[in-house]
Parts: C-alpha cells; structure tokens; sequence
C-alpha cells in the first residue's frame, strides 16, 4: 500500500512539475542556439546586433534558416525585442527585452552549474582511472 501511495505522490508531483514555472522558464530558453543568441544579445556593446551581424557571428554554427526560427520564437515569447527601419536595404536589429534581461542571471547560474558538473565528472573519471592504475 505505501509503493500505491508514493506512486500516485510521484506521478502527482511530475505533473504539477510539467505546469510549473520551472518548466515554463526551461521551454523559453530550449533550442539549440536560444541560449547562444541570448548571451551574444546580452554581450552586444551597443545593447544590440543587426541581423546580418547575429547571423555573421555565427556563421559556422548555425543556419540562417534556423536562426531566423530561433528569433522569432524568442520575439514571441517576450525575450527579444525585434525593431525594423524602413531603409533601403531594411534594417532589423534585434535586442533583449526586460524580460530577456531577466533570464540572463539564470543562465550565468546554469552555465556555473555545468562547469562545476564537469569538473566533478572529470574528478570521477581520474580517480576511476587510478584505481585501475592501481590493480595493474
């Protein structure tokens, strides 16, 4: 009876965990290149980047098609403001909304996180490897 009871706590707690503003944070900021277009707004010295200037600075990762995706979808959730000057040539640039400004600590705290991470497995590793020194 008390594995029924932990179950339905678990199964309960996951789904209020799908609703949660964790997840809602999580789904903002998930896509491949979000989170590298987010950092690179927020490194912007003049606080924003033309298009073209997002899509030179990376040209070797990614597509101009997906990050086209990647924009908009970041424009729609609030995170990027997208302002367009009726020039010839059109003229978009693109810059972090207060909310976009928001995420920025968040994501200095994950990348914090995945360094310390990383640094635990390489530890793991080595010493993993030295007790197999050790039997040799």
């Amino acid at each position: 009876m008390a594995e029924y009871d932990v179950s339905n706590y678990a199964r309960k707690t996951i789904i209020e965990l799908d609703e949660s503003y964790l997840m809602q944070t999580l789904n903002l900021i998930s896509g491949k290149w979000k989170m590298n277009v987010l950092m690179l707004l927020d490194f912007a010295p003049s606080g924003s980047l033309r298009y073209g200037d997002i899509k030179y600075i990376l040209r070797d990762v990614i597509a101009p098609r997906v990050l086209v995706q990647q924009l908009r979808e970041l424009e729609c959730s609030g995170l990027v403001n997208r302002v367009v000057y009726p020039t010839s040539p059109i003229k978009v640039e693109y810059s972090l909304s207060e909310l976009g400004k928001a995420i920025i600590p968040v994501m200095d705290e994950m990348y914090h996180f995945g360094f310390i991470y990383k640094e635990s497995q390489k530890k793991a590793s080595s010493q993993s490897s030295s007790d197999i020194d050790i039997f040799k």
